[in-house]
């Protein structure tokens, strides 16, 4: 019995060499998945962060350009109403031109016919 007794605390001194060398293997491993499980966290922090300055610039970028567009629309107003305005004024130069020219031929009708009647009483 003895060489059994021997062979049974050898197996279990090679059994738990065997726990110890797996409890150390799994602490280290435990250890690493803290220390990625750390690092993720870091990282979502970093991202949550980077995320959130990125929302409020495109929020103030939005609002700039909104900004924008409404003066550009105000502009594009202003000048609309310039050019209909001078459009207007364009139309009534050139409406008061053709009076005149018609006028005038008017007018000159009218000097031909003084001039006709002076000549038809003098002779």
């Amino acid at each position: 019995m003895n060489k059994l007794e021997e062979l049974v605390i050898a197996t279990k001194q090679e059994l738990c060499e065997l726990m110890n060398d797996q409890k150390q293997q799994f602490a280290y491993s435990c250890v690493q998945v803290e220390d990625k499980a750390k690092k993720i966290e870091l990282k979502f922090v970093d991202v949550k962060f980077w995320l959130d300055s990125y929302e409020k610039k495109a929020k103030e970028l939005e609002d700039y350009f909104y900004s924008l567009r409404s003066e550009m629309m105000s502009d594009c107003q202003k000048l609309q109403f310039n050019l209909d305005k001078k459009l207007e004024v364009s139309a009534m130069r050139d409406s008061f031109e053709t009076l005149s020219g018609l006028l005038s031929v008017k007018f000159r009708q009218v000097e031909d016919l003084k001039d006709g009647l002076r000549d038809m009483l003098v002779f």
